[in-house]
C-alpha cells in the first residue's frame, strides 16, 4: 500500500510541474459556481425533527497500510436508526430520536455500520469484525482478520463476506464468525480505496473490484465463477489516468444489478443472463448509483449529479453546479435527492429537474452518510457525530 502511495504522490507531483501556471489561474480565478450556489434563495425550508450526538470521527484512526479513513453508514429498520462512531459505539435511536440503546465494543472503526437492522456489523482498521444483534447491541461474535475492514456485506444464508484492505475477501459464518473461506481480489495498478461492498445474490457473492470488473465467487466454496468487465481498460499518460475502480455501492433491483467505475460508464446488467441492458458511457462514480422506482441518480466522481431513466438508460438531467463540491453518496427524501458535502453542507434536488431548491448546515464537520426515512424524512450524520433528521416543508418546484 505504500508503495501505491509513492505512486500517487509521484504522478501528482508531475501532474503538478507541468500544469503549475494552469493551477495558478485557478487560485487566482475561484470558480464563479461557490458563489453562486452560496447565494441560492431556498424554495423548500428542510427542517430539523431531532438531533442526537452519537460521537465522532475526529481522531486518527490510522490502520497497518497508514490510511485514516473512516468509512461511514447508517442502517435503517422498521423501527430503528443505527450509527456508530470512530471509536466503536454504536447507538440504536427510534426514527423519532429516542434512545433505544447504546454499546461500546472498543475498536478504532474504518467501516460502520453494515448488515441489517437484525444484524449489524462493524469493522476495524486492525481487521476486527464485530457482530452486533440490532435488538439489543449484544455482542454476537469478534473476529480478527489480517488487515483493515473496508467494507462488509449484509449476512445472507448463514454467510457474512468481509472485504479487507489487502486485497481479499472472507466469508464468515453469520452466526459464529468462524471462518469459511477466503479469496483474493484483482486490484488495479492504482486504486482509489477498495470500499464497494460485496453482495450476495442466489448463492454467488459479487464483488466490484479495483482494476474494473464485477467478481463472481460461488458462495459455498468460495471458487470463481466468473468476471464481467465494466469499466473499459482506461489508457493514459500516467498512472492517474488508469484509475477504474469499481469503488462504491453495486446495487441489485428485480434481478437487475446496477453499478459505476470511477471514470465510467455507470450501467444495468441482467443478472438472469448477465446482459448489460444499458451502459452511460461519461458517467462514473466513486459512490454508486442510487436506484429508485424510474430513475437511477448518480453523483459523479469528477462532481455534478445526474439522473438516468431506470428501464432506458436515457439522462434525464444533469446538475452541474454541484460540479465543485465533494458530495456523499445520495439518498431521497420524498420528492428530492440529497447529497451532502465535506464542508458539512447538504442539498435537496427536484428529483424532476435537478435544480437545487435548498441547501443548509447540516452541523458539525463534514457529512459522512445519509439515509432515507419513512415519511419523506432524512437522516444526516456528520463528522463531528451530529445525527440530525430532516424533512422539507414544501413540494417540489
Amino acid at each position: 500500500m505504500r508503495n501505491i502511495v509513492q505512486r500517487v504522490l509521484l504522478s501528482a507531483a508531475a501532474l503538478t510541474l507541468s500544469a503549475c501556471s494552469t493551477l495558478t489561474g485557478w487560485l487566482d480565478t475561484p470558480d464563479p459556481r461557490h458563489e453562486i450556489i452560496a447565494d441560492l434563495a431556498n424554495q423548500i425550508e428542510p427542517k430539523a425533527l431531532w438531533s442526537q450526538d452519537i460521537g465522532d470521527y475526529s481522531g486518527d484512526y490510522i490502520g497497518d497500510d497508514d490510511i485514516p479513513e473512516v468509512h461511514s453508514r447508517l442502517v435503517s429498520g422498521n423501527r430503528a436508526l443505527y450509527a456508530a462512531d470512530g471509536e466503536g459505539r454504536v447507538s440504536a435511536l427510534t426514527h423519532d430520536g429516542k434512545p433505544i440503546w447504546r454499546k461500546e465494543f472498543n475498536i478504532p472503526v474504518s467501516f460502520g455500520l453494515g448488515g441489517t437492522p437484525g444484524l449489524l456489523f462493524l469493522g476495524g482498521v486492525g481487521g476486527e469484525v464485530v457482530a452486533i444483534r440490532g435488538r439489543d447491541g449484544k455482542e454476537r461474535w469478534r473476529k480478527k482478520l489480517g488487515a483493515r475492514v473496508t467494507a462488509i456485506s449484509a449476512a445472507r444464508n448463514d454467510t457474512v463476506i468481509v472485504r479487507t484492505a489487502n486485497f481479499n475477501i472472507t466469508a464468515l459464518d453469520a452466526r459464529t464468525g468462524r471462518e469459511l473461506w477466503q479469496e483474493d481480489i484483482p486490484a488495479g495498478s492504482l486504486t482509489i480505496r477498495g470500499m464497494s461492498a460485496p453482495l450476495i445474490y442466489h448463492g454467488v457473492v459479487i464483488v466490484g473490484s479495483d482494476d474494473g470488473n464485477l467478481v463472481l465467487f460461488d458462495l459455498d466454496s468460495g471458487e470463481e465463477i466468473n468476471r464481467l468487465r465494466i469499466a473499459p481498460k482506461m489508457r493514459g499518460e500516467n498512472a492517474l489516468d488508469q484509475i477504474a475502480d469499481i469503488d462504491g455501492r453495486v446495487v441489485i433491483k428485480d434481478d437487475t444489478l446496477f453499478v459505476s467505475s470511477y471514470r465510467g460508464p455507470t450501467m444495468a446488467v441482467d443478472l438472469r443472463s448477465q446482459r448489460v441492458l444499458w451502459s452511460v458511457r461519461d458517467i462514473g462514480s466513486n459512490s454508486g448509483p442510487l436506484v429508485t422506482r424510474r430513475a437511477v441518480y448518480v453523483v459523479k466522481a469528477d462532481g455534478g449529479v445526474v439522473a438516468i431513466e431506470r428501464s432506458s438508460g436515457k439522462i434525464l438531467w444533469r446538475n452541474t453546479l454541484l460540479e465543485v463540491k465533494r458530495l456523499t453518496y445520495p439518498a431521497t427524501a420524498g420528492a428530492y435527492v440529497v447529497a451532502g458535502d465535506d464542508d458539512g453542507y447538504f442539498y435537496w434536488l427536484s428529483k424532476r429537474r435537478g435544480k437545487i431548491l435548498a441547501h443548509r448546515s447540516a452541523g458539525s464537520g463534514k457529512v459522512m452518510s445519509l439515509q432515507s426515512l419513512p415519511g419523506g424524512r432524512v437522516a444526516v450524520l456528520t463528522g463531528d457525530g451530529d445525527l440530525t433528521v430532516f424533512r422539507a416543508r414544501t413540494g417540489a418546484r
